[in-house]
C-alpha cells in the first residue's frame, strides 16, 4: 500500500526522450494530415451549420420587426389616449421615511 501512495504523490519527471516523441517530424507530419483530411471536414460542416443558423435566425429576427412595426401603425391610426402623469414629488411610504417622521414628532 506505501508503495502505491508514494506512486501517486511523486510528481512526473518528463524526460527529453517523452518530449522527442511528441515534437517528431513523422508524428507531427501525421497530425497534419489528420487535420486536413479527418478533422477539416468535420469542422466545415459545423461551421456550415452554424452560418445557415444565423441566417435562419436573422431572417425570423427581420420578419418579426416588420410586423411589430404595422402593428404599431395600426394601434397608432386609433385615438391616443392621454395617460395621466404620475407625480413623484409627495410623502413616501417606505419604513425608513415613515421612521424618520416618527422620530421628529410628526406622527
Amino acid at each position: 500500500m506505501n508503495e502505491k501512495n508514494e506512486k501517486k504523490d511523486s510528481p512526473v519527471i518528463i524526460t527529453q526522450n517523452f518530449v522527442d516523441r511528441l515534437r517528431s517530424k513523422s508524428k507531427r507530419r501525421f497530425r497534419a494530415i489528420k487535420r486536413q483530411s479527418v478533422f477539416a471536414p468535420v469542422e466545415n460542416a459545423r461551421l456550415d451549420r452554424l452560418v445557415a443558423k444565423e441566417a435562419e435566425d436573422i431572417n425570423t429576427q427581420i420578419i418579426h420587426q416588420q410586423l411589430q412595426k404595422e402593428e404599431t401603425k395600426e394601434t397608432s391610426t386609433g385615438m391616443e389616449v392621454d395617460i395621466p402623469k404620475i407625480s413623484t414629488s409627495g410623502p413616501r411610504n417606505s419604513r425608513h421615511y415613515k421612521r424618520k417622521l416618527k422620530r421628529k414628532g410628526i406622527i
